[in-house]
């Protein structure tokens, strides 16, 4: 069935598919070492519903998902840090598909700032917010006639 625009529907075998998540590269701990991850992007909402996120988490988790640096906007305490560092993980453990964030925990495995950083700009945005904001800009080209460029003023 097709809308208004000429797209059609999405189905939900397309829908399930999502669960699968996407391919994304991370920041590697190592360098010339690639770091591909399957990610998804959780919602909040089904996080603090099913409990994943405690209380204690649920005003820091919506200042972040809102933009807000809690950083910046919180007095910086070891609970702070520590409460944020507790919600990465539960944004970690949402979003890991492959390999699953258990298996990371379980192999001693520790991801850095960077990476965290990373996975938590994918969580809001999708892949997207994982590419470089500046892009390379081209090199300047002739446009047009120079003469019908307007004459400085007097």
């Amino acid at each position: 069935m097709e809308n208004m625009n000429g797209r059609k529907v999405t189905s939900i075998s397309e829908m399930l598919n999502w669960k699968n998540g996407e391919l994304v590269k991370l920041p590697s701990a190592i360098d010339g070492e690639d770091f591909i991850v399957r990610l998804r992007r959780p919602s909040l909402m089904v996080l603090i519903k099913s409990g994943k996120i405690p209380n204690s988490l649920i005003g820091l988790a919506q200042d972040l998902f809102a933009g807000k640096d809690p950083l910046k906007t919180t007095a910086i305490t070891n609970d702070t840090l520590t409460q944020l560092v507790e919600l990465f993980d539960v944004i970690c453990e949402a979003s890991f598909v492959e390999p699953e964030w258990r298996d990371i925990k379980e192999a001693g495995i520790t991801l850095n700032d960077e990476q965290y950083m990373e996975i938590f700009k994918y969580s809001q945005r999708g892949v997207k917010a994982l590419e470089s904001f500046r892009e390379k800009r081209k090199d300047t080209e002739r446009i047009g006639n120079s003469s019908n460029i307007q004459a400085i003023t007097q």
